[in-house]
């Protein structure tokens, strides 16, 4: 059943009262199509029925509400693109239902044929085996796991390969129809079907149902028996009376009764509920007007509801994510931790990310907010049946987008169970494929050595093929024992080999992701679960490693060059490898033939276990008990891929122990093309204060002497940009405005240069920005990679061709804005203008107000920025001149913002009550620069909610909301703050220049005298 904290009564009673407004809306959407609109709706429930939204947050509730069916539109006109790598078979979806609504139309009247012979061949079937009569619950009946769970007195594991086994078992029987038999009864697949089905999905489903219950055998269980099934012993059910429960409905009600479950009749009512429309003539009670639902919506609701269910329950075994409606990337489910990272490089922004099934079943949908209007960071997560999550993350840390996926499942790390099935094969015979031409050649021989084998017991074929068994394991034991085994420095060596191999290719990327595990090497208990995230790219000759929390937060990161050179980044907390830490470093230890040499020499101690999939090699140290280091490793090789998959290691230091478990959860070979540099440099978060650097030199140069040792300062002290150097790259793209929300970031590369890297629209921009940075173009440790969108785009045109985007115009039913009454009351009654003047005044208003507010946001971010990048103690290191440059450009944006406030509040203040005369409020703040630092962080809130003020107020939506924030008291006095709060930055900053530039004052004569 659902988990009562996901599936709560709110969202039925929220749709409920919205419904008939909604329908409006989409049927506007859909040009009137209702089935479409009942589509939207319908996905709109079963989003919000998975992750329930906090409706109190959101402002313009209506706005919201549109906006989501708008983007689920558009994911259903592009849902082509979302194809599946392969074609799923109807058995394969969780429902006959769902397998249904899937099909194509074309494809639904050969589904119905194939479902009527799954349903005669199951009805058989149930009768010696468990696994169909699971198959029946699920399928047919539309039981979730969590209920069969009950049914049976099994678990999930056991569930869950009872229907795999079925399910494989009905797919070879609508494959080869001939190559499975029941003993006593034939279900023949061209003959299945005496009577076709309805044409309508829901009536055939209900005929489905009916052969099943006709299918049924023996008397009815007495509620005694069925008390005595559930309620005395542990016991699970046996085939026999579970045959009977899944065929009888009288039956099947009692028990659902007795364990508290939903009955028939309340697991598909579109049986009875589309008849009695039907016979109503009409939908009249529907609920259309815009005040909400009526009975017949509330019906559909409490369906939606049921079908919720099907997406909670749901186990994917492939994940496809999906941006704007086209496919970008999938991956398999193939353990407990399955990670997926995309770079997204899409012509047309970033409206709607959504996570679909192999089945097209849609678990996340995340509608976006681009910045700097919505955070860097945006993350979901959905809770799903049985402990499983879906968590992701799309992040706007570099000029290309990225999202991260981690679909988690406990039941990978459970063992396998062994379900009970009782006559599991019994009275099924598998038929083998038809024998070969030559081997008819030998009938007549058998034919005449028959009364031979008859006579000579020695010549029968069991005896014969017994024989031939034995001799067979005979040879292959003598030639295992009589070939040697690999050892484990020639594997190691093997596998280098093949790793460095694949790593060559100068025209790919190396990619992997890996889950990493810190436990307790005494008890096993977790420490830590974290994940690491690796790229390789031998073009440009260097590795980069970052290390993540499990909620994606970034915590470390290594940069290796090809000369053997390396950097590593660590925030707060993250230890430091210069103390020579044991545990602090383990995560620096790839999982890799080569890290595995290096911990265990020659391999002298290693031994090899071979398995039919892969190798393990496992490592123990000398028993001296107390040195720290390597306690014991395992390192797992696969057969086929010929790489490292796994690692584990056990490592002491000062007494204590701790194992740590690297698994291969990722890895792909990607054109080097299709990679951005970014995935290269070093991230904005190691960039910040409090981040400890340590970079060591070349192998070569550690043989100069002591200055190759790890040291706090990059290793190239000849091309390290110093912090001036810094402030003037700053100021010269603070000049042409590329500071202010455009796709230009200032990085440091591992060796301590400063690059200039993004993309601008036009190759006019190009050119300005290249000419302001002309000064430094003769200066090494100053890196400038500036391209176009075209080009950018054109570069990756060759890894992966972009689908052509799909034109296609939605919009609000009108254009009303919230503050539509005020405006026209102030432009028709008090300036006295015409409807069509009015309404041009009130559109030039708009424009402008959100152009000044976006203005005044833009610079506040430029400063927030400006004020983390350099903290109070690089400030005060700063030289006199780059110290002045850093208090000019605060300056000039603190007048930025404070200019466009004051132009918003003088525009806006003679239409909207509440604004008052009062003048700018005047905030002080504390003096220096960390005074400085503070006010810009709170000018940024203040600004940010200003700023969605007057988006909300001036912005169209289907309903005009009534009331706005500009009508707030609130309202004015945060832009009353804002203006005086940007003041006495832009005071502050003078006065802190006029301090430097003083002379020291001159000592007073009695001081001199003395």
């Amino acid at each position: 059943m659902l988990n009562p904290r996901l599936i709560a009564i709110s969202p039925e009673d929220f749709f409920a009262q919205r419904y008939g407004r909604m329908l409006e809306w989409s049927l506007h959407l859909t040009g009137g199509d209702r089935a479409a609109a009942e589509d939207l709706l319908h996905d709109l429930f079963l989003l919000f029925t998975l992750r329930q939204p906090d409706f109190e947050s959101i402002e313009n509730v209506e706005g919201y509400l549109y906006t989501m069916l708008r983007n689920l539109h558009l994911s259903q006109l592009r849902r082509a693109t979302r194809a599946g790598l392969r074609q799923l078979s109807i058995v394969e979806f969780d429902s006959a239902a769902l397998g249904l609504r899937a099909v194509d139309p074309q494809a639904r009247l050969q589904a119905r044929d194939e479902l009527r012979c799954v349903c005669d061949y199951v009805c058989v079937r149930k009768e010696k085996s468990k696994a169909a009569s699971v198959l029946i619950l699920r399928f047919f009946h539309g039981y979730y796991p969590s209920e069969i769970v009950r049914l049976l007195k099994v678990s999930r594991k056991a569930v869950d390969i009872q229907l795999l086994t079925a399910r494989n078992e009905v797919k070879l029987f609508l494959e080869r129809p001939g190559a499975l038999s029941l003993l006593g009864e034939r279900p023949d697949a061209s003959g299945a079907a005496d009577a076709p089905l309805p044409r309508a999905d829901d009536d055939a489903l209900a005929g489905l149902r009916e052969m099943i219950f006709r299918s049924r055998r023996g008397e009815c269980l007495s509620p005694a028996r069925i008390r005595g099934l559930y309620l005395e012993g542990d016991e699970s059910v046996a085939c026999e009376p579970l045959a009977h429960l899944v065929s009888c409905p009288v039956c099947l009600d009692a028990a659902n009764t007795l364990l508290g479950l939903p009955s028939l009749a309340e697991r598909y009512p579109m049986d009875t509920l589309i008849r009695d429309v039907k016979k109503k003539g009409g939908d009249d009670d529907d609920g259309g007007t815009a005040g909400g639902g009526g009975t017949a919506a509330r019906r559909t609701l409490r369906r939606w509801r049921r079908e919720a269910g099907e997406v909670f329950e749901h186990k994917p075994s492939e994940l496809c994510i999906s941006v704007n409606g086209y496919a970008q990337g999938s991956r398999r489910v193939s353990s407990e931790f399955n990670d997926m990272r995309l770079v997204l490089d899409l012509a047309e922004p970033i409206k709607f990310i959504e996570v679909f099934s192999e089945q097209q079943t849609r678990l996340l949908f995340l509608n976006v907010e681009l910045p700097p209007a919505g955070p860097c960071v945006q993350p979901s997560k959905v809770l799903l049946s049985d402990g499983r999550t879906l968590d992701l993350a799309l992040e706007f840390g570099s000029p290309w987008p990225t999202v991260q996926l981690i679909y988690h499942d406990p039941a990978f790390a459970t063992p396998d169970a062994s379900p009970v099935d009782e006559g599991g094969r019994e009275g099924l015979s598998v038929a083998g494929p038809r024998p070969a031409p030559g081997a008819l050649r030998g009938e007549p021989f058998r034919r005449l050595l028959a009364p031979f084998a008859r006579r000579f017991w020695l010549l029968r074929p069991g005896f014969v093929s017994a024989f031939v068994a034995l001799a067979l394991v005979a040879a292959l034991l003598f030639v295992r024992l009589s070939v040697p085994a690999v050892s484990a420095a020639e594997l190691l060596d093997r596998t280098l080999a093949a790793e460095e191999q694949a790593a060559a290719d100068d025209s790919t990327v190396v990619h992997r992701t890996m889950q990493l595990e810190e436990r307790d090497a005494g008890g096993g208990s977790l420490i830590a679960r974290r994940r690491i995230e690796t790229w390789r790219s031998q073009r440009r000759g260097a590795t980069v490693r970052r290390l993540f929390d499990q909620g994606g937060r970034l915590l470390a990161g290594e940069w290796r060059r090809a000369d053997g050179s390396r950097t590593v980044y660590r925030l707060p907390g993250e230890g430091d490898s210069s103390q020579g830490g044991v545990f602090e470093d383990a995560w620096l230890i790839d999982p890799s033939a080569r890290d595995f040499k290096t911990l265990v020499g020659d391999g002298a101690r290693a031994r090899v276990e071979e398995e039919r999939e892969r190798y393990v090699i496992a490592y123990r140290g000398e028993a001296d008990g107390g040195a720290d280091g390597v306690v014991a490793a395992t390192l797992t090789i696969s057969r086929a891929a010929s790489r490292a998959t796994a690692q584990t290691l056990v490592l002491r230091k000062a007494g204590e122990a701790r194992e740590y478990r690297f698994v291969e959860t990722g890895f792909d070979l990607r054109p080097a093309a299709a990679v951005p540099p970014s995935a290269f440099e070093p991230d904005g978060e190691l960039m910040k204060v409090g981040v400890t650097r340590t970079s060591v030199a070349p192998p070569a140069a550690a043989e100069a002497g002591p200055a190759a040792e790890p040291r706090q300062q990059p290793a190239h002290a000849t091309v390290t940009a110093t912090s001036e150097l810094e402030v003037e790259v700053l100021r010269l793209l603070n000049q042409v405005g590329a500071d202010l929300g455009e796709q230009i970031n200032v990085t440091r590369t591992p060796g301590g240069r400063l690059r200039v890297h993004g993309v601008v629209e036009t190759q006019e921009r190009r050119g300005e920005l290249l000419r302001s940075l002309a000064a430094l173009s003769g200066n090494s440790a100053v890196e400038v990679e500036v391209s176009t969108a075209s080009e950018a785009l054109r570069s990756r045109a060759a890894a992966r061709p972009t689908h052509p985007p799909v034109v296609h115009h939605v919009g609000p039913a009108d254009d009303h804005i919230p503050a539509e009454e005020e405006l026209r009351r102030h432009y028709s009654k008090d300036k006295g203008l015409s409807d069509e003047e009015a309404h041009a005044a009130i559109l030039q208003l708009a424009g402008r107000a959100s152009q000044r507010s976006m203005l005044a946001l833009q610079h506040a971010w430029a400063m927030k920025r400006l004020a983390a990048r350099f903290p109070d103690r690089e400030l005060r290191a700063l030289d006199a001149a780059a110290r002045e440059k850093w208090l000019s450009m605060m300056q000039s944006h603190a007048r930025a913002v404070r200019r466009e406030s004051a132009q918003l509040r003088q525009e806006l203040q003679p239409i909207f009550p509440g604004a008052g005369g009062e003048p700018p409020g005047v905030t002080r703040g504390d003096a220096g620069e960390s005074g400085l630092a503070r006010a810009a962080e709170r000018l940024l809130g203040l600004c940010s909610a200003t700023d969605k003020g007057v988006r909300l107020a001036f912005t169209a939506s289907p309903e005009g909301t009534r009331g706005t924030a500009l009508t707030t008291a609130q309202f004015w006095r945060d832009l009353r703050q804002v203006e005086g709060l940007a003041s006495w930055v832009e005071g502050e900053a003078q006065r802190m220049k006029s301090v430097q530039a003083a002379p020291a004052a001159a000592p007073a004569p009695e001081e001199k005298d003395r």
